[in-house]
């Protein structure tokens, strides 16, 4: 089953596709991104990867999926997302949340869409709350 993005939005001025929760298990989530689209769009492909590599994930944990989007697509959710991008701005210095958040913003607008006002904001208080 091909997972498409809920949108592609420039971070950075590049592409960087967004998509739903690969979990399916009934619980609220933010969108998740694309690691390769997101570390490209900062030119820091190498240096995000050494760092998801040193990362300590639980053993059974959910951080890292791989989903078939018509080839194949590395996504992580929205809170190690932005760990990768503080880890990379104590590396050079370079702020890359504010150009994320904005981004990662405007996914969960699109995908919360179609629910009244009230339940998307509780959805989003429950999925700020997942991780």
């Amino acid at each position: 089953m091909m997972a498409p993005p809920i949108i592609t939005v420039a971070v950075n001025g590049a592409p960087v596709r967004f998509l739903g929760s690969p979990l399916n298990d009934g619980r609220e989530d933010l969108p998740w991104v694309e690691v390769d689209d997101l570390l490209l769009s900062y030119g820091r492909y190498n240096q995000g990867w050494e760092i998801l590599n040193d990362y300590p994930f639980q053993p059974g944990g959910v951080d890292i999926y791989l989903v078939p989007t018509g080839g194949y697509a590395t996504i992580i959710p929205d809170a190690l997302a932005q760990v990768l991008l503080s880890s990379l701005t104590r590396l050079d210095g370079v702020d890359r949340l504010a150009d994320y958040r904005a981004a990662a913003g405007q996914a969960a607008r699109v995908m919360l869409s179609n629910l009244p006002p009230e339940r998307a904001s509780s959805f989003l208080a429950a999925a700020a709350r997942r991780w």
